[in-house]
Formats: structure tokens, C-alpha cells, sequence
């Protein structure tokens, strides 16, 4: 079956908030948002310079991509993007669509980008695999740790 992207719309944020929390638990995110606040938050994304497309098999969707551009540090004449979220529902998961779905967003969104980067969580190994089948090379390693901020 043939994959395609739609741009997302104020219509798809209950879908959005929904992917984003299968998302979540998925990676193994320390994120505490729920359904409710995730669709909050992607809402306020989307009200900014984040854009967002729903990947589809003829008219079910099965992921989606949220991003922004930036322009290119290296030549200011480009653009750089920050693809910020990417998911593919579990189901769909193994058939090729991912990999599918990169590609679309490769040729249809980014063509004039310089620069595609990502955020994998260290824990998040299948993820990580799976952006190194998509050509992606680890660039920097982001490093925290919880502090007890609050005394009382």
C-alpha cells in the first residue's frame, strides 16, 4: 500500500496528542503528560513555526511528523529542519512505512533543506537503529541529571 502525507490541522490534534503519548512510552520519556496535555502542547506548537503532517495509507493514518525549519547555519542561503517527533503506530511498525515515510518527508518537505536533525533518547535503542538505517550519524550527546531543586 502506497504512503502519503497530509498536513496536519486543528482537526487532528486529539490525534496528534494521542500518537505523541503512544510516542512517549515508547521511547521510555520521563514525560508525565497526559492525552489532555499533550494535545494542549501540540496545539501550541502548531501555533507557532512547527509544522506537522500525518502519514496515511489511503485514509487511515498510521504516524505522523512534527517539525520546524531554521535557517542553515552552514549557508545561510538553506534551510536546516529540527524533526522534533516521529511516530509510527505499532501496528505498522516492521512493514517499511517509517523508512517510507522519511523519504516522503525527505522529498516533499525538505527538499531545500541543508541539515535534518533528531533527538533520540539513549535509552530509546530500537529508535536509535532505526535512524541509523535512515542514514543518521550521532552528531552530539546531550548529558543531564535530576536535581533536587525544591528545599523546604
Amino acid at each position: 500500500m502506497k504512503l502519503s502525507i497530509n498536513i496536519a490541522t486543528e482537526a487532528d490534534i486529539r490525534l496528534l496528542g494521542r500518537m505523541n503519548k503512544e510516542l512517549i512510552d515508547d521511547e521510555g520519556s520521563s514525560n508525565p503528560m497526559n492525552v489532555i496535555k499533550l494535545e494542549q502542547r501540540m496545539r501550541g506548537f502548531l501555533a507557532t513555526d512547527y509544522r506537522a503532517d500525518i502519514l496515511m495509507i489511503e485514509n487511515e493514518p498510521i504516524g505522523y511528523a512534527l517539525y520546524r525549519f531554521s535557517v542553515s547555519s552552514a549557508n545561510p542561503q538553506k534551510q536546516d529542519v529540527y524533526l522534533r517527533q516521529y511516530f509510527i503506530e505499532r501496528i505498522f511498525r516492521g512493514r517499511g512505512y517509517g523508512m517510507q515515510g522519511i523519504e516522503l518527508l525527505k522529498n516533499l518537505r525538505f527538499a531545500s533543506v541543508d541539515t535534518l536533525s533528531i533527538d533520540v533518547l539513549a535509552a530509546n535503542t530500537t529508535g536509535h537503529q532505526f535512524w541509523v538505517r535512515a542514514g543518521f550519524q550521532p552528531y552530539s550527546i546531550q548529558m543531564n541529571t535530576k536535581l533536587n531543586q525544591f528545599h523546604e
